[in-house]
């Protein structure tokens, strides 16, 4: 209940002191906070926060509130927010010098070889057998690997034991391979590996690492929520990790912490790619600190999200991007907020963006890719399409609307030649097309089968999203009953006039201008640059402002394609890459009845226009418009997402800022150096 706790005057003679925190310190109705006795001075504790669990934070006051007496004082103003604070000490010693950046490059280190052993199996034998060209061959790893992953989680579930000896087994064949191919050599004869790209996303992952665990929080788990505020109040990015650290332990039921959300009410694929890491940290947790296996999982977690850019890559190529342009598109589309925020805020929604763009890779390849049986590259996309759904349900209506732009590129690519084929020969042609759709449902089918099965007689789901999804509600009043139920009790008494309400006012927020959702959520921000710690939560929620000036060259892309400037094959993918995007929002526009905000439409959407903007950026960047929108888009992340939270936040490492500052610049220098570089003589479209 709302309360003050003040303790007893007290005086510090050291200007760092480790308080134990519970709870939300920095919300709205809840806070902590030193006074001095004299002066009546206050010193907020403001960074980040530790919800269920207690947590040491170190805080370094100010030298005017040493060898005075002072009091600390908590208090909460709602039932909502709750704040626990223990007594305050001190280390007798002084730290080792760069014991933070120690831990920070262990965890890194060890996340990285966690992931490299995660896929490196898979990705030797794709490349014994070469079954797939050298550019697609990393993708289809991670795919393939996904797939792979999924049992893991039925198996730590029920035979928790089993599925660790699984786990093991896995990273010590993958442990094998790798060795024998550093010994044999055979690594330098895997030409055609998109170098470039894998150096691009481990650079990614080392700086996002380096960064978000540089600042003084008062909890690592939440870190990525309350350095950048757009999530503070959301444990959502805490799912995935748990579940596979629980899975890993065997506890998953017993200790399952996030109160009406059952496990089988969220999609398993991220928590099962991570289960492998979450066995080694368990089985080096007498050798390992708390805080290490944390940003360990985190980490790798953060690899696997920013594997976006696998089929991005293969999306460049195809358009026939040089390397330096595939360069320079990736890192425009990284300094992204809707990116960025997004891989770090390790929630599974960007990397349904993932699949839902591999999904409609394999279902509409380029003529010059017949070395791929084409049942096979359906089987893929079906693959995909069903891994998109496994990652996070929302992305059903992502699924449909490839299908249907896949179908469109099918007949828009046989038009040219329809008087050049024989009628059987037409009809041949339609009946494969066809047969390659019908292939990609059945295996997506097939891939759901088991999660539909066990949510259904294995540990029931409350569907509680698909409930908010069609009526608003999450029904967790009313757990048992069935989506159906529920979807047809709520249109029974919604009129036209209502729906055309909710509709217009849909379109509103997604243009931004409609707060009232989110208001709550805007206005835990109290600091004097609140302001502009809103434009980050406006570039969270709302679907424009997390565009904003990429608008400018998705304009440009757009009008190139109106004006016939880009042409045949590539057109088509272009086309189709953006009528799904078209027919995935019109599904969910119109059936959906929740808060139409950015993050409960399917990632693929605001993912595909991303990508088209940064493909608008690279083949229109002939253009003085969109070379100024680009910089001034980059610029403005850094000033938001990178120099704003350096400013406001203490800093518990320099060196692993100072190195992610370094990664930073190095990208920076890079990326103008490309963008200007030729600028004359690029494709004009």
């Amino acid at each position: 209940m709302p309360a003050q706790l003040r303790s007893l005057p007290f005086v510090l003679r050291t200007n760092r002191v480790i308080i134990p925190v519970v709870g939300f310190p920095n919300s709205e109705d809840a806070g902590l906070y030193l006074e001095s006795e004299t002066d009546h001075q206050q010193f907020w504790i403001r960074d980040g926060a530790a919800h269920l669990e207690w947590q040491p934070f170190t805080v370094s006051l100010p030298k005017s509130l040493t060898n005075k007496p002072v009091r600390l004082i908590a208090f909460s103003k709602s039932t909502q927010a709750y704040i626990g604070v223990g007594t305050p000490y001190f280390r007798a010693n002084r730290a080792l010098p760069g014991l933070a950046f120690s831990k920070i490059f262990s965890a890194v280190s060890i996340s990285a070889a966690c992931l490299l052993l995660l896929f490196f199996a898979p990705f030797y034998w794709l490349t014994r057998f070469k079954i797939f060209a050298p550019v697609e061959r990393v993708l289809a790893t991670f795919v393939i690997t996904s797939a792979l992953s999924l049992p893991l989680f039925f198996l730590a579930f029920y035979f928790p034991s089993v599925g660790r000896f699984f786990a093991h087994l896995w990273l010590l064949l993958s442990s094998l391979l790798l060795l024998k191919t550093a010994i044999t050599g055979s690594y330098l004869r895997w030409s055609g590996t998109p170098k470039y790209c894998l150096l691009v996303l481990v650079a990614l992952t080392v700086f996002q690492g380096l960064f978000l665990f540089s600042f003084n929080m008062v909890s690592l788990h939440y870190a990525a929520n309350y350095l950048f505020y757009p999530a503070s109040w959301s444990t959502d990015n805490q799912i995935p990790t748990t579940t596979a650290r629980l899975l890993a332990q065997g506890t998953i039921l017993s200790e399952w912490p996030f109160g009406s959300w059952r496990l089988s009410d969220r999609t398993p694929l991220l928590a099962s790619l991570l289960y492998p890491a979450a066995v080694v940290t368990r089985d080096f947790a007498d050798h390992l600190d708390r805080s290490v296996a944390s940003m360990t999982l985190q980490i790798c977690g953060f690899g696997i999200q920013n594997c976006w850019l696998l089929p991005a890559w293969v999306l460049f190529r195809r358009l026939r991007f040089q390397r330096q342009e595939c360069v320079l598109a990736s890192l425009f589309l990284a300094a992204t907020p809707f990116i960025f925020f997004n891989s770090v805020y390790i929630w599974p929604k960007l990397l349904t963006g993932t699949f839902c763009l591999a999904q409609y890779l394999y279902l509409v390849p380029l003529s010059r890719e017949s070395d791929l049986h084409p049942d096979l590259r359906s089987a893929m996309g079906g693959t995909a399409a069903a891994l998109a759904i496994l990652a996070h349900a929302a992305s059903a209506a992502a699924v449909v609307g490839i299908f249907i732009a896949a179908i469109y590129v099918f007949k828009s690519a046989r038009r040219p030649l329809r008087n050049a084929f024989s009628a059987l020969q037409r009809v041949i042609s339609l009946g494969s097309r066809w047969r390659q759709v019908l292939v990609a449902v059945l295996t997506s089918s097939f891939l759901l089968s088991p999660w539909v099965f066990w949510t259904k007689f294995g540990l029931p789901s409350s569907n509680a999203l698909p409930k908010y999804f069609l009526t608003g509600s999450f029904g967790f009043e009313t757990p048992n009953e069935s989506v159906g139920h529920a979807a047809l009790r709520f249109y029974h008494t919604l009129t036209l006039k209502q729906w055309l309400i909710a509709k217009g006012v849909g379109l509103k927020t997604l243009s931004g201008f409609h707060h009232d959702d989110v208001y709550y959520a805007l206005g835990i921000v109290t600091y004097l640059s609140s302001k502009f710690q809103a434009v980050r939560a406006l570039q969270f929620f709302y679907m424009l402002p997390s565009l904003g000036l990429l608008l400018i060259p998705l304009l440009a892309l757009l009008d190139a394609l109106g004006r016939e400037r880009i042409k045949g094959e590539i057109r088509r993918l272009i086309v189709g890459l953006g009528i799904a995007a078209i027919v995935s929002f019109v599904l969910q526009f119109l059936v959906m009845m929740s808060p139409h905000l950015l993050l409960t439409y399917p990632y693929y959407v605001p993912f595909s226009l991303h990508l088209l903007a940064v493909v608008g950026i690279v083949m229109s960047r002939a253009s003085a418009i969109v070379r100024w929108a680009a910089a001034l888009n980059y610029s403005a992340f850094v000033f938001f997402w990178i120099a704003l939270p350096i400013a406001r936040t203490p800093v518990s490492s320099i060196l692993a800022l100072l190195a992610s500052l370094g990664l930073i610049l190095l990208a920076t220098m890079l990326l103008f150096r490309l963008l200007l570089k030729n600028a004359s003589r690029a494709r004009r479209i």
